[in-house]
């Protein structure tokens, strides 16, 4: 994540003592991502050496309460997931130069930039366990927040400064997802705890597989279909915006080898997939065309999802559910 708050040495040597991890050592920013202030950090405790993230939060985030009970639910399941560290009065949010922020143990890997049909197969089997484990911290969760009401005002703010083309585009796409989002029978979906930004940068591999999956600051109630549309939208797309058929159903195969798919979230899925694309495309143009009075935010390209946009309205499809019976 983007670096947004400039920490010293000394202030981070004043605020760790209290979690008990030993003396600071040394600190680094990190300096991808657009949201929060990440650091990594060293701490020694006679001759051990420990990795850390200290993130402040630099919004007011829904998932706050849900973090740390999301969290431990699915490091109770096995999932590689940042342990959130208590201080000594037990508490997980603790503030840092005036702000609220958190320390978590850090994670071995990195990130794929183009991924392989097995690291496919691993997130799809991650996201089915997930929404599995997650449902131990369902009662902390608010419901997630990119609804129609979102995507409708978000549309609004941002098309004034769109190309006429692009502008007939995002009307089209939310035409589409009006008539989704309205519709009565999208009950019979499944519903839980999402992710909700399952992309290649919150994702940690290492030579022996899938090492860590971070950044739950999104996650929240809602269709699990739609992370599952997120996820393909990043890791099964090429750089024209064009769905790859062999990682597609390679993830739809590992994650339906974890929970199997209904018929209808099959159904529904090419919608599911604009949706994705949809909320990611206005959440970036909104960061570049900020409303008059707030400063302009560190951004990532807005094109890559509009050609997603653009490929999903005009190239919809169906899965086979026999596609998805091979083991994976």
């Amino acid at each position: 994540m983007a670096t947004l708050t400039e920490l010293s040495q000394s202030e981070l040597a004043n605020w760790l003592p209290q979690y008990g991890v030993g003396e600071l050592s040394d600190y680094q920013r990190i300096s991808t991502g657009i949201e929060n202030s990440n650091y990594f950090v060293n701490t020694t405790d006679t001759a051990n050496v420990h990795r850390w993230v200290v993130t402040i939060l630099e919004q007011d985030y829904p998932s706050r309460n849900l973090l740390v009970p999301l969290a431990n639910s699915l490091q109770r399941a096995g999932l590689p997931v940042p342990r959130i560290v208590t201080n000594g009065d037990g508490n997980s949010v603790v503030s840092l130069v005036g702000k609220p922020a958190i320390l978590s143990t850090r994670l071995p890997g990195e990130h794929p930039v183009n991924p392989t049909t097995n690291q496919c197969m691993a997130v799809g089997r991650f996201l089915a366990r997930f929404h599995r484990a997650s449902s131990g911290a369902r009662s902390h969760a608010k419901l997630f927040d990119r609804d129609l009401n979102w995507l409708q005002s978000n549309g609004e703010q941002v098309a004034p400064y769109l190309p006429f083309d692009q502008q007939s585009l995002l009307r089209r796409a939310l035409g589409h997802l009006k008539s989704l989002l309205n519709r009565r029978d999208l009950a019979c979906l499944p519903t839980g705890i999402v992710h909700g930004d399952l992309f290649r940068d919150n994702v940690l591999f290492t030579n022996r597989g899938l090492s860590g999956v971070l950044d739950f600051h999104h996650a929240g109630e809602h269709y699990l279909l739609f992370d599952i549309a997120v996820a393909i939208n990043d890791w099964c797309t090429d750089g024209s915006g064009v769905l790859d058929t062999d990682r597609t159903v390679a993830l739809l195969r590992a994650y339906n080898g974890e929970r199997p798919l209904s018929a209808e979230e099959l159904w529904f899925l090419p919608l599911f997939m604009i949706y994705g694309a949809t909320s990611f495309w206005l959440s970036r143009l909104r960061a570049k065309f900020p409303p008059p009075g707030q400063s302009l935010q560190t951004q990532k390209n807005p094109e890559e999802f509009r050609a997603i946009v653009q490929n999903r309205c005009n190239a919809f499809f169906y899965i086979d559910p026999r596609l998805l019976a091979a083991k994976a």
